[in-house]
Formats: structure tokens, C-alpha cells, sequence
């Protein structure tokens, strides 16, 4: 993914990007102060407790000001209305994808630690961020420009 990343950004011309392989929970910025940080599609495998502890840590490599973009499988339902939001989201994905991707997101659901959008902006939140944008796409997916306050 580090090479992939290089060649995209080499390809847009961004080459002041800098990539670094280190987990969540375990990387240390060793004094240095970041403009941005992204995530796609990772912190799903974390349980909630283990994300805050990822999202404070994210906050740590940040500048005062710095932008932090996480894209993720987040549901945004009321926790009233989960059977009918997961019936409806899996009859939409059965008619646009077919059974095996649903298969897929039933497992998912049963092996993940995906959360809902309402503990996940309070995660981000409290892990002293300020969430400038989100956006919900399908009733499972999120995405988030967030700032260091």
C-alpha cells in the first residue's frame, strides 16, 4: 500500500508527502508534528475502546490545525430501527451487487467491529478533534474531515 500511495501521489505531483509503516496503537512520532493523517477502511477491526485509544493517538501526530480524513464502515442508523435498516440495506446491495456481497457484509457484521456514526463522532470528538465535514453514503459507509482543535 506504501509503494501504491507513493505512486499516486508521484503521479499527482505531490511529492512533499511522507509515508511511514506504523500501527495505530503502537507508532511514535518521536517529537514530530504532522499536517494530516488519513485512514481508509482500517479502524473497523479496532473494538470502540481500542479506536479512541487510535483516534487520541492520531490527534498526538497533529499539528495544532491539523487535518485528519477517516473513511470507514460506520452505520448511520438509530439504534430503534437496526433490523429494519439492515433489511432495507441488504435488499438495496441485493439488487445492486448481488448475494455474495451481501453474504460478505452479513459476515461483516458478525466478525467486525464496525460502530454507528453517533459513537463514532463521539469518539472523534472526544479524542479532541472537531468533525468540519461528514458524509454517509449507502447506511454503511462515512467519511469525515476532521481538524485538531
Amino acid at each position: 500500500m506504501l509503494d501504491f500511495a507513493t505512486e499516486k501521489s508521484n503521479k499527482r505531483s505531490r511529492e512533499k508527502i511522507k509515508y511511514g509503516n506504523a500501527g495505530f496503537l503502537t507508532f511514535e512520532p518521536k517529537g514530530k508534528e504532522f499536517d494530516a493523517v488519513v485512514t481508509q477502511l482500517v479502524l473497523h477491526h479496532l473494538p470502540d475502546f481500542w479506536k479512541l485509544t487510535a483516534l487520541k493517538n492520531i490527534n498526538s501526530m497533529l499539528k495544532i490545525g491539523g487535518k485528519f480524513y477517516l473513511k470507514d464502515v460506520v452505520f448511520s442508523s438509530d439504534i430503534q430501527d437496526f433490523d429494519t435498516y439492515l433489511s432495507q440495506v441488504f435488499k438495496n446491495m441485493s439488487s445492486e451487487t448481488g448475494d455474495d456481497i451481501v453474504n460478505a457484509m452479513v459476515l461483516h457484521i458478525k466478525e467486525e467491529f464496525s460502530t454507528f456514526d453517533w459513537v463514532m463522532e463521539g469518539l472523534i470528538e472526544k479524542a479532541g478533534f472537531r468533525i468540519e465535514e461528514s458524509h454517509y453514503q449507502d447506511g454503511f459507509m462515512a467519511t469525515y474531515l476532521c481538524v485538531k482543535k
